[in-house]
């Protein structure tokens, strides 16, 4: 009995001549039917198109398909501009409706048919001036693609992928577009995000963003303006869906956007790019530009609600650094919408925290720029934390104090004061039986602006007094019954001043203390106030020697002392407070050299006795404010900015500088985060990282000590995510080391220190379990560059066994190959390398196979310039539908492309293996390459029919190619492909549509049997003819193919005949027989004898 193999169309079902399946399609007058085709212009893929050309193209999804849709993918597109066009309808005539008129340059992208037969007509104008090179593009059916781009307005599907302006990933956008674009999760139930990772649009052109399918309705976001916009945007629509509708003019264009679509993502990166409602415990909070872009002028206002994700708690937002142009400002209201309670309008330079106190624990911010100008913006940290040690007058407020703060106007440390402020501010003491006391160690303000202290919960209780002017250090104290104080601050529109700085506690009739000049003293408290040697309200002296010493000792020997500045400005680093955990300044170690501002924070004694000492050198030059300081046995740190061991679970680390400040130059500190349950790991999310340069940097250790192995180095402005103590490490402790040069500085750094093991953006060294989408970004996260000289390593293991995970890179921009990412295909660095990713040449997604489901990357960057990086996002089980990085990959259809992408050269120096296997059993690849452009024979892939290297050889590539396609005759319908590119110059690479004869043919089990029925051939085994019948086919048009095993084509014709006989001129062996008609194809074994 003879052994037959049905092999479901991979080119084409059926057809109406002309037979254009497979193969490539000139642009002409006519109607074609076809699965899978390359499409050119007039001039095919090697010549220009002529000129005077008016040529209209039907192109139709083969009949016995009568769901599906075509698709047509351009990769490259470059006619004359206006004057030559590609007008695409969505149906079978140019009565249709216009989906897209294509003009000029480069685009790229997808245009996808939603008429009912699923058509689409093509009408080619050209005048009798000038032509060009046209266009290469692929035709499909159904394609659910992994880049989405606003060339053509349309509607897409999607689990996950890229989302591009119409210039793509690499070139700026069309003028003169107006395109909308609506993007559906593919799984009912999910909600679409997109993040984007960069987004710059010319002054005048405009993307609207709407939640929801319906353009005109619900607008959440208006992006416009050439500064840099990031963030996530996610649907709250029922059915999950984002629609963007982007116009341009006909002037300036710009690089568009780069982002990335994830769906059900929660976001760590909170912008005001457009309204949203995010649920958090910890994250960071910026304006549109980001960390260190400003904000766009002119766009509209945006409304942003925080939500704690755990019922009970409340929102903190700390402003660390905040500029806001004049006639732009930011509301903040105590509530979950812009209805409740205004808290705050911020404009100018602010820093401080705002805090909810309304039962959802929410903040909802409105910010609203008019189109004079921009500025830095804000950056901001978001936690949950329920007391504060640093307070300032930036909104109406209140606060629960643990017997320590710093009280600051809004100005906080380094600014003045806002104008036109009206702002209350309640403090109460964390204990009911405490009360607050306040000391003003400094305190100006302008003539007609003034502070209102209220001994009680609020305005109506009684006044303590009011201040103006320019006042001597004075305290007040709380005698309410709840311990609480009230501040009203009230400034004018004109002049501003300083404001003040003022120490808060619990303690009442408080000692205070001067530094001594050249002279030595000790003394014994459990709660003082120390001054430099000018006292609160002179600047200190000059010529203070090294005999200006003072100790402080506890009251009680059981306990510690600590010491926290309030305020600290010397003029030089030739004027320095030194402090030594000890009572020698000889024998005991020294815990910093504290100089110009870089003194905010607090340090504790460890020894003994638990003393301080302290020495004060000046010189005979200019002088200062000095400090001011509160010294107690009883302060819980939770700003670290000076150096020390901490054992805590949450709170900020910031440079000495504090909120506002720059760190100072040539320190060397060490500081130590040591949980408070040995089960617990340290992490620090850091919100942002700014140094000079690569000599002032953050040596972070897996351990308590400097000896423990360093997890990453930061500088410049490498830092953005979030660095975590090991599972191997037995005290879960983070030991940092921060060293500056005696050169310029920087804004430093803020972090929020937390135990929190799932980060939403991974971008730092570390072992990461990935339950849900994260974006992943290089260590400059979003807004800067990697840095120089790293060789870091991060690992990614699923949370559920069986997953794997997959990596998908929407930008990737290396300076050279001497930076470049390797990634392992398991836990470790030891396991295979999947990628080597340099350059330019990190397109596409990544897919772990090993047992674990683990990648691993390790990062290593030269010591030379450095580049944007990478963006992109993680998760598991992804099925893209781009092959451009070593794997194995289940699909039935997609794109094989190089790693450089769409209009960027491939990576030299790669072994790549690409393994493609159709989902739908029975079912055959094939594949089609549009073009394919190797720098030299050198650079080359090998086709294989099967799934592996090992399979029979199709065919190799090596020099330039267009149109070529081979399909799959292996038992499982998969192709393999090498990929090797030598060490030396690339070129533009390839592109080749791969799709699936289940793509291509639907027929019922009876169908399928009766057609294997209907046709036969014989005699089988055969000598020198075979006849073949056709008589039972409803249509006897139909192609016969004669093909080796190994796919490699010996015959092919075309016949009207019901009956063909076939001479065979061929050695013995086996060979395949297929036969395609209207009715289906089929593939027959022949063996001939």
């Amino acid at each position: 009995m003879k052994k037959q193999l049905l092999l479901l169309a991979t080119l084409c079902c059926w057809f109406t001549l002309p037979a254009l399946c497979g193969n490539g399609i000139n642009m002409h007058s006519g109607v074609v039917y076809t699965c899978l085709a390359n499409l050119y212009d007039q001039g095919g893929p090697a010549n220009n198109y002529a000129n005077n050309l008016q040529d209209t193209l039907i192109i139709y999804p083969p009949a016995n398909l009568p769901n599906a849709k075509i698709c047509i993918t351009f990769h490259k597109f470059d006619v004359e501009n206006i004057n030559d066009y590609l007008r695409v309808y969505d149906g079978n005539s140019v009565a249709a409706p216009l989906i897209k008129e294509l003009s000029g340059g480069i685009k790229y992208g997808s245009i996808k048919s939603t008429a009912a037969d699923g058509s689409l007509t093509l009408l080619f104008h050209s005048n009798n001036t000038s032509n060009a090179e046209g266009w290469f593009a692929s035709v499909t059916l159904d394609t659910l693609p992994d880049d989405i781009t606003m060339i053509a307005s349309g509607k897409w599907y999607s689990s996950g992928g890229r989302f591009f302006d119409s210039g793509g990933p690499n070139n700026n956008y069309e003028n003169n577009a107006n395109v909308t674009t609506t993007i559906f999760p593919e799984n009912p139930g999910d909600k679409i995000s997109v993040v984007f990772n960069e987004c710059n649009i010319s002054q005048g052109d405009i993307l609207t963003i709407f939640d929801g399918s319906a353009a005109g309705v619900n607008p959440i976001g208006q992006i416009t303006g050439s500064a840099v916009n990031y963030g996530t945007v996610t649907s709250s629509a029922a059915d999950g869906s984002l629609t963007f509708v982007f116009t341009s003019n006909a002037s300036v264009n710009e690089a568009g956007w780069t982002a990335s679509i994830i769906t059900n993502y929660h976001p760590e990166d909170i912008t005001t790019m457009a309204n949203g409602v995010y649920n958090i415990s910890t994250g960071r909070f910026f304006d549109s530009g980001g960390a260190f872009n400003d904000y766009p002028a002119g766009a509209n206002s945006t409304v942003t609600t925080i939500l704690p994700k755990s019922a009970g708690e409340k929102i903190s937002v700390t402003f660390h650094e905040c500029d806001i142009a004049s006639g732009d400002y930011l509301e903040v209201f105590d509530a979950d919408n812009v209805n409740g309670t205004p808290m705050a309008v911020i404009t100018g330079l602010n820093t401080g925290t705002v805090h909810a106190s309304n039962a959802t624990g929410a903040l909802t911010f409105r910010f609203v720029t008019n189109a004079s100008g921009s500025a830095p913006g804000w950056i901001a940290s978001v936690t949950t934390h329920t007391t504060a040690e640093e307070i300032t007058m930036l909104a109406n407020q209140s606060f629960v104090v643990n017997c320590f703060a710093r009280f600051y106007d809004n100005g906080g440390t380094v600014d003045n004061y806002a104008n036109a402020k009206n702002c209350v501010t309640t403090l109460f003491p964390s204990s009911a039986t405490d009360k607050l006391n306040i000391t003003f160690h400094s305190f100006a303000l302008s003539a007609n602006d003034y502070l209102y202290v209220y001994d009680g919960p609020d305005t109506n209780s009684t006044l303590l007094g009011s201040y103006t002017g320019t006042l001597n250090s004075f305290s007040l104290e709380s005698t309410h019954a709840t311990g609480s104080l009230t501040f009203k601050f009230v400034s004018n529109t004109s002049g501003n001043n300083i404001g003040w700085f003022a120490t808060v506690n619990c303690s009442s009739g408080i000692q205070s203390y001067n530094m001594p000049l050249n002279t030595s003293a000790n003394y014994t408290t459990s709660s003082a106030y120390f001054y430099d040697n000018g006292g609160p309200n002179a600047n200190y002296s000059d010529n203070s020697g090294l005999s200006s010493v003072v100790t402080f000792f506890p009251v009680n020997s059981n306990e510690k002392l600590s010491v926290s500045f309030t305020y600290f400005d010397t003029y030089s680093i030739d004027d320095y407070l030194e402090v030594y955990d000890g009572d020698n300044v000889f024998t005991a170690p020294m815990l910093g050299k504290l100089y110009n501002r870089a003194a905010y924070g607090t340090l504790k004694a460890t020894n003994s006795a638990g003393c301080l000492t302290f020495r004060f050198v000046s010189n005979g030059g200019s002088n200062r404010g000095g400090w001011a300081a509160y010294i107690s046995t009883t302060v819980i740190p939770q700003v670290f900015s000076l150096p020390g061991t901490y054992v805590a679970n949450e709170g900020i680390f910031m440079d000495a500088g504090g909120n506002g400040g720059n760190y100072t130059d040539q320190y060397n500190h060490i500081f130590t985060f040591t949980p408070v349950s040995a089960q617990d790991k340290a992490s620090l999310k850091f919100v942002f990282v700014s140094t000079y340069n690569a000599n002032d940097f953050l040596e972070i250790h897996d351990g308590p000590s400097i000896t423990d192995p360093i997890i990453a180095v930061l500088n410049n402005r490498t830092g953005h995510g979030s660095i975590k103590a090991s599972a191997s490490n037995p005290t879960g402790s983070l030991t940092v080391k921060f060293v500056s040069d005696n050169g310029s500085n920087s804004s430093g750094w803020a972090a929020i220190l937390n135990t929190d093991s799932l980060p939403e953006v991974i971008s730092m060294p570390g072992t990461y379990t990935i339950n849900e989408p994260k974006t992943f970004y290089d260590q400059g996260g979003p807004h800067a560059n990697y840095t120089d000289n790293e060789n870091t390593i991060t690992c990614l293991r699923p949370s559920n066994v069986g997953d794997k995970v997959s990596i998908m890179f929407s930008r990737f921009k290396h300076y050279d190959n001497n930076d470049y990412i390797e990634v392992h295909n398991g836990p470790s660095v030891t396991d295979p390398v999947i990628a080597k990713l340099g350059s330019d040449g990190g397109y596409g997604t990544i897919v772990s196979t090993h047992p674990t489901g683990c990648l691993t990357i390790q990062t290593v960057t030269s010591s030379g310039f450095n580049q944007s990086g990478w963006s992109g996002y993680i998760t598991v089980n992804a099925a893209p539908k781009i092959f451009s990085m070593t794997g194995n990959y289940n699909s039935d259809n997609g794109f094989l492309m190089d790693n450089g992408g769409p209009d960027i050269n491939y990576n030299d120096n790669t072994n790549d293996v690409i393994t493609v296997t159709p989902q739908q059993s029975n079912a055959y690849l094939t594949v089609n390459f549009n073009y394919f452009y190797n720098y030299n024979s050198s650079d080359s892939i090998r086709i294989f029919n099967g799934n592996s290297t090992n399979a029979p050889l199709l065919a190799v590539l090596k020099a330039d190619a267009t149109d070529t396609s081979f399909t799959s005759t292996a038992v499982d319908g998969s192709l393999t492909f090498q990929i090797i590119t030598s060490n030396g110059f690339t070129s533009t690479g390839w592109v080749a549509a791969i799709s699936s004869s289940s793509n291509c043919y639907y027929t019922g089990v009876n169908e399928t049997e009766a057609l294997l029925n209907q046709v036969s051939v014989y005699p089988n085994p055969a000598s020198h003819n075979i006849q073949i019948d056709l008589s039972a086919l409803s249509n006897n048009d139909a192609i016969i193919e004669i093909m080796e095993v190994s796919g490699k084509l010996l015959q092919k014709f075309n016949t009207l005949d019901k009956f063909v006989n076939v001479q065979l001129t061929y050695a013995p062996g086996l060979y395949l027989v297929k036969i395609s008609s209207m009715n289906g194809s089929i593939m027959k074994k022949l063996i001939i004898q």
